[in-house]
C-alpha cells in the first residue's frame, strides 16, 4: 500500500511517498541499477536486504532494525539472498516555498554519502513505524504515518551532519510518546503487562511514565486499564455470541 504525504515546514515544502511493508522477494525485483530524484530511506523489519551501490560496486547489507539513508541521485540496486525482506521504503524530498532560503533544503542537498543507522535508536524508530503501519488504515492514521516518516527523515539527516532542524511537530518527542502510550494501552489492556512494559517501551522510569500518562490521557494508568476492561466486558455482555 502506498502513502502520499505533503507538509509545509519553515519555508519548506516536504513530500513523502512510502511503500508500506513492501516485501522484496528473492527474485531480485529491483536488482537493476536505478536512482531517485529524492532521498530514499529503507527501514528493515525482518530479513536481510542487500544494496548494491552501482558506481562503486559496494554492497551494503541491512538487517532487522537497520535504517539506510540514500542521498538523491545515488545509483543502486536492491536484492536479497534471503527468502524475503519486510520493510518500509520511503522517498523524501524538499523544496523551498516562495523562493525563500531554507536550512532544511540546505541540509537535504548537503548529504552526499549513503549512511546506515543501527542500534537502539534506529530499532525504536523501526518499532514505532511497525506499529503505525500495521494498524487499520484511516485518514487520521495516514497523517500520523506521514508525520512519523517526515520527522524520521529530518532527525536522521540532522544526525548525519551534526545539526538539529525543527521537526514537523512543535513537540515531536511528546507526539511520539503519546502515540506510544495510546498504542500500548490498545495492545495490552487485557493482559498483565502493567506500567512496567510501557516504561520499557518509552525508555523511562515508572515514575516518569506515570506522569506522562496522566498528562496525555487525563487519568492514571490503572484507572485507564480498569475502565477499558469494563467497557470491553459491557460489549461482550451485550453480545452473547
Amino acid at each position: 500500500m502506498q502513502l502520499e504525504f505533503n507538509l509545509s515546514l519553515d519555508n519548506t515544502n516536504c513530500h513523502v511517498r512510502a511503500y508500506k511493508n513492501h516485501i522484496v522477494h528473492s527474485d531480485k525485483l529491483y536488482e537493476h541499477p536505478h536512482k531517485h530524484y529524492s532521498m530514499e530511506f529503507h527501514c528493515i523489519f525482518s530479513g536481510e536486504e542487500i544494496i548494491n551501490l552501482a558506481k562503486s560496486n559496494k554492497l551494503i547489507r541491512l538487517h532487522e532494525g537497520d535504517i539506510l539513508l540514500l542521498p538523491l541521485g545515488v545509483y543502486h540496486g536492491v536484492y536479497t539472498d534471503d527468502t524475503s525482506v519486510e520493510r518500509i521504503c520511503f522517498n523524501f524530498s524538499v523544496e523551498p516555498s516562495e523562493k525563500k532560503s531554507s536550512d532544511l533544503v540546505d541540509l537535504f542537498l548537503s548529504i552526499k554519502e549513503p549512511t546506515v543507522f543501527s542500534g537502539s535508536d534506529s530499532k525504536l524508530h523501526i518499532e514505532q513505524c511497525r506499529r503505525l503501519f500495521t494498524s487499520p488504515q484511516d485518514s487520521l492514521l495516514s497523517i500520523r504515518q506521514g508525520m512519523q516518516l517526515t520527522n524520521l527523515a529530518i532527525d536522521l539527516m540532522g544526525s548525519v551532519m551534526g545539526v538539529r532542524i525543527k521537526s514537523a511537530s512543535t513537540d515531536s518527542l511528546a507526539l511520539r510518546q503519546r502515540w506510544t502510550i495510546e498504542d500500548y494501552i490498545n495492545q495490552h489492556f487485557t493482559d498483565d503487562s502493567g506500567i512496567e512494559g510501557l516504561s520499557r517501551a518509552l525508555f523511562l522510569s515508572q515514575r516518569q511514565t506515570s506522569t506522562l500518562v496522566k498528562k496525555f490521557m487525563g487519568e492514571d494508568f490503572k484507572s485507564i486499564i480498569i475502565r477499558r476492561r469494563m467497557e470491553l466486558a459491557e460489549i461482550y455482555l451485550r453480545n452473547p455470541e
